[in-house]
């Protein structure tokens, strides 16, 4: 439905992955176009420790099907400090392998409003941003960094967004949003 919209011209999903390798010709199929997917180690024993179980194996099947499918892909790998750690640099090897750009993404507290402009990408950039995020609960975000959002089901699919796009916020702000892995980072 939201590829249908009219001025929509592009819509991307955030996603671990892990359910991708079923879903991604679906997904084509009804108007994504791009896919960003959580990767932040390529060691098994570390991905199911930070993903509280997750199964690294079907996260590179959902990369094939996504590559098959021929949905954009680009991996979004937390990093500490910086880019030059161990396990972005294995990201990074990987991502080059599979001809995927990554972007790494300094871990940000949302409590105080910390965050960083991204290595390879164009987030943390407030004053050209122009993104939303539609929630698996409906909710679209105006700003990961502020505690807006608009419920789709309550206002209707266009009054959510045209509401978001007026209240976005000029830039983040400390918030008491949930967990980034409940908003799709």
């Amino acid at each position: 439905m939201l590829s249908k919209i009219n001025g929509i011209v592009d819509l991307a999903l955030t996603t671990n992955g892990i359910l991708l390798a079923n879903l991604a010709r679906d997904l084509k199929a009804a108007g994504l176009k791009r896919v960003n997917i959580s990767l932040d180690t390529v060691s098994p024993e570390k991905f199911a420790l930070t993903t509280r179980g997750g199964d690294l194996a079907s996260v590179f099947s959902g990369i094939e099907a996504a590559l098959a499918a021929g949905l954009a892909l680009k991996l979004n790998c937390v990093v500490k400090e910086n880019p030059e750690e161990e396990d972005a640099f294995l990201v990074q090897k990987y991502a080059v392998q599979k001809n995927i750009p990554v972007q790494f993404i300094k871990k940000m507290d949302f409590s105080e409003g910390k965050f960083h402009k991204v290595w390879g990408g164009r987030g943390g950039d407030c004053k050209n941003c122009n993104r939303l995020r539609l929630l698996s609960d409906g909710s679209i975000l105006p700003c990961l960094f502020s505690d807006l959002s608009f419920d789709t089901k309550k206002l209707g699919i266009e009054e959510a967004i045209k509401l978001a796009v007026l209240q976005k916020p000029e830039r983040g702000l400390p918030c008491k949003r949930q967990w980034m892995c409940s908003v799709g980072g």
